[in-house]
């Protein structure tokens, strides 16, 4: 029985040029269909999921629904879900939908952590990437949510076209001058399906991206975040509970149009449409659209794969790939532990790939691959 739950809710004020997430624009009616149709399948698939540790409200943004609708939402969960005393309960929202009289409503309904999607505060740059707000109204958005969550984070954006290091920088101080206790920094890149692949644009040269990399680990690592992810920064204490889960292997239940599972051994996947997704809960049948097993030797790959992204790393023996990669200060080895060093996080695609690659890499069996 899993411990962490994905909820997908898929609606949007505008869907962003670089986004390839399943998303739609936002019609009440269809909100609302929507919303009942994910208590069915919550209801279908409360046999796989235990005592909740986690929970993930993302999409989309789930606060482009009425804060009413979202507290009666997480009252049902309440209702018919056993949550962890301790559990986390985070959903993802953007700037123009958290006025604070939701903010308060989503506190007393017990999300207890907020993600906002700020991805600039450069307004030059948020044009440029599709986003509805701008730099004026992140920040009073943060503001405002500071005001009702201890537990927030910023998720920025580097490596645009057009975005200088000096305009990264400021970017960096501004944010880390709002006082989050959670900073993700993503490098932008473009999938073929965006509307941002259609226009031809051409990203930073890969130098500037590593620049960008290490000014965001230099600076938020002096402001007093551990760098504990890839992506992801967090003052001690405050790192994302609900990704943790995800890095380590963790099984997870995923409900909503799009969604993910990986629970007993499987990995599957509802369909990527609302109205279809709709119409089969509505028949009390499960929207999967496909399925995979995964054996050991997948178990394993994913376990490097994701452990790796990680300052926790993976637990190993010593392999002659493992040996070369020291040697080229990618990798740290000590005590049994496999982990990227901060030059190997810099190409971690490429150190991953090669690990996995050699097929020669060994897990210590004291690390569960599910």
């Amino acid at each position: 029985m899993e411990t962490a739950l994905y909820i997908h809710i898929p609606f949007c004020l505008r869907k962003c040029d670089y986004c390839d997430f399943y998303s739609v624009l936002f019609d009440g009616d269809v909100a609302r269909r929507y919303m009942e149709a994910l208590r069915r399948e919550l209801l279908l698939r409360r046999h796989e999921i235990g005592q909740l540790r986690t929970i993930f409200i993302g999409g989309g943004t789930p606060t482009v629904l009425k804060g009413e609708d979202l507290a009666e939402f997480m009252q049902f969960i309440v209702q018919n879900l056993e949550l962890a005393t301790d559990v986390e309960i985070t959903t993802e929202a953007n700037p123009l939908t958290v006025p604070p009289q939701k903010l308060a409503l989503l506190k007393s309904a017990g999300i207890n952590r907020l993600s906002l999607g700020v991805q600039s505060f450069d307004d030059a740059i948020l044009r440029r990437l599709g986003r509805v707000h701008d730099g004026n109204q992140a920040g009073r958005a943060i503001e405002a949510v500071a005001k009702v969550f201890s537990n927030y984070s910023i998720d920025l954006l580097y490596a645009v076209t057009g975005q200088s290091l000096d305009c990264w920088y400021s970017t960096l101080v501004e944010a880390v001058a709002c006082g989050p206790c959670h900073v993700s920094a993503y490098e932008l890149t473009i999938e073929p399906s965006t509307p941002l692949a259609r226009t031809g644009v051409v990203l930073p040269h890969e130098d500037v991206a590593v620049e960008m990399f290490d000014l965001a680990a230099d600076y938020l690592t002096r402001s007093g975040y551990i760098h504990y992810e890839i992506s992801n920064h967090a003052r001690p204490g405050c790192q994302c509970l609900h990704n943790l889960n995800y890095w380590r292997g963790g099984g997870y239940v995923g409900v909503g149009a799009g969604a993910h599972s990986y629970t007993a051994g499987r990995r599957f996947f509802n369909i990527a449409d609302v109205a279809h997704y709709i119409t089969a809960i509505s028949d009390d049948t499960l929207p999967i659209e496909g399925l995979v097993e995964i054996t050991p030797q997948i178990a394993q790959q994913e376990a490097i794969l994701l452990g790796l992204r990680t300052i926790e790393g993976v637990r190993a023996v010593i392999s002659p790939v493992i040996d070369e990669l020291q040697r080229q200060g990618l990798v740290s080895f000590k005590d049994g532990v496999l982990s990227l060093t901060h030059r190997g996080m810099l190409v971690s695609n490429q150190v991953i790939g090669q690990i996995i690659a050699a097929g020669d890499v060994e897990l210590r069996e004291d690390i569960d691959t599910k």
